[in-house]
């Protein structure tokens, strides 16, 4: 799943293997929530079958949600009550099975990237403001295998060593990356313009940094930044 995350099979194989070893509910829930995708783009079956779906979607979230989530919030926020754990997962959201949507830090996301055993995720957002960071623990975070979840990342105060510890990895599904603001200077504009990853880009927010024109020159002669649809270089020493 975490190799392949836009094919269903690996789901649907995970799925059999749950309903095997006795978890039903939760092999009916993946097989579920990927059919409710699927179906979408039937305008004819969004109307007559997807609502049924999605009630017994809301069911077998209900019962069972909680002990779903559990590994992934003990991870996250330690031990905490039962009571803690059912809020925390009645907000999440779900998508083809698994959690979608997660908001987390560096260290958040460093502590799942460590955890053994966790499902896979489907989408997750790191966003580090101005605490203190570990280069260390951002090195290890994009070499994790599971790094295809995160969709978008944004570090305030980031330097080109940390770029650099960014760009090490080959995330996959990255479309959101930010440093800013931060002290990047052409030295670290050059790492994410030679960065093959920066191909699944859509947006690159690199502004209050200390890029010149060497930098600013870099990026526009990238060649794996062709699909971004934004980028954002204000507040930068970029001359002319």
């Amino acid at each position: 799943i975490v190799r392949h995350p836009d094919d269903d099979t690996p789901r649907l194989v995970y799925a059999d293997w749950l309903q095997e070893h006795g978890d039903d509910a939760r092999a009916e829930f993946i097989r579920l929530q990927c059919q409710i995708v699927r179906l979408q783009a039937d305008s004819r079956a969004r109307r007559k079958v997807v609502p049924g779906l999605v009630h017994r979607e809301r069911v077998l979230l209900t019962g069972a949600g909680g002990r779903w989530a559990e590994p992934l919030f003990r991870v996250l926020h330690g031990r905490g009550g039962t009571d803690a754990l059912l809020r925390w997962a009645r907000a999440l959201e779900w998508r083809r099975g698994f959690v979608r949507g997660l908001r987390l830090d560096l260290d958040e996301a460093h502590r799942l990237s460590t955890a053994p055993d966790l499902e896979p995720l489907e989408h997750v957002r790191v966003i580090h403001g101005w605490e203190r960071y570990s280069a260390k623990k951002l090195a290890e975070l994009f070499a994790w295998d599971g790094i295809g979840c995160v969709g978008e990342f944004l570090l305030v105060g980031g330097t080109d060593n940390c770029v650099g510890a960014v760009t090490l990895g080959a995330p996959t599904r990255l479309t959101e990356l930010a440093f800013r603001p931060g002290e990047v200077t052409d030295a670290g504009a050059s790492f994410l313009a030679e960065w093959p990853s920066a191909a699944s880009l859509a947006t690159l927010d690199l502004s209050g940094n200390r890029i010149g024109s060497a930098g600013a020159e870099a990026l526009a002669g990238s060649p794996h930044l062709g699909e971004l649809m934004s980028l954002d270089l204000r507040h930068n020493p970029i001359g002319r």
